[in-house]
């Protein structure tokens, strides 16, 4: 994937955020939030990869056809015709319809944030003496407060929907019954894909066959079913399936608490 834009903070901050929402997934693959043009011959490797480059590129350059590229600046994405089909219909229906709602609602809120935002700096600038102005040291650690509040509502919305579509996903791993040698460890000997398969909904395993082919997939199952460094972030994912099967669609009680 190709973001653009002739805004380098806007580059790294979407490509942090999209990394970071993956989670419990990894992006194992190369990733350059802010590539530099000179070395944008990278956008030619045969492998997947999330590059950020400004949008000045195109005026040099032809990406490759096969590449997706997203202008933060217009909020456009181009897909090839080949992979056209990746839209947000094969996402399971109840958990993307969550998802959706939850970041209207946190899109509305941002929307309302910003215009009183502009509302008290109008203020303040014209009265900087009134009572109810704030400086910009208060208003500015206020700004921060808020923002940051909005940043775990917006993980939360992720979190939620990536352990609806994973519940259960525990119940699929198999036993190990035998020494794992390096880097010759079989996917299907760790996980049962066809039971987990037949425990989704039949219109939705497109996307679920889509899913369980990432090199991502593979990784998760793979930290899952053996010691790693990410042990105490799994065991929170774990805990994370467990109480949104059991809340439904209540988000009364918090994730990230």
């Amino acid at each position: 994937m190709l973001f653009h834009s002739l805004r380098p903070d806007v580059l790294t901050s979407v490509a942090e955020a999209l990394v970071a929402l993956m989670f419990p997934f990894h992006w194992q693959c190369p990733y350059i939030p802010l590539c530099p043009l000179g070395l944008s011959d990278v956008l030619s490797a045969p492998l997947p990869f999330i590059v950020g480059v400004d949008s000045r590129y195109f005026d040099m350059y032809e990406p490759p056809q096969e590449v997706a590229c997203v202008d933060l600046d217009t909020n456009t994405i181009f897909i090839n015709e080949e992979k056209s089909f990746l839209t947000v219909k094969l996402l399971p229906k109840k958990a993307a319809r969550t998802l959706r709602g939850n970041l209207q609602s946190l899109y509305e809120k941002v929307c309302m944030y910003e215009s009183n935002a502009a509302g008290m700096a109008a203020v303040a600038a014209q009265n900087p003496t009134s009572a109810g102005a704030l400086g910009p040291f208060d208003r500015e650690i206020g700004l921060h407060k808020k923002e940051r509040r909005l940043e775990l509502e917006i993980q939360e919305a992720f979190l939620r929907f990536m352990a609806a579509i994973l519940k259960d996903f525990g119940s699929y791993l198999r036993p190990i019954t035998t020494a794992p040698k390096p880097g010759v460890t079989d996917p299907n000997s760790l996980f049962d894909f066809n039971g987990f398969m037949k425990s989704r909904d039949r219109n939705y395993h497109r996307f679920y066959q889509l899913m369980m082919h990432t090199q991502m997939f593979t990784r998760f199952i793979e930290e899952r079913s053996f010691v790693s460094d990410k042990d105490v972030s799994l065991a929170f994912f774990d805990e994370c399936t467990d109480r949104v099967d059991a809340a439904g669609d209540s988000a009364e009680h918090l994730l990230l608490e």
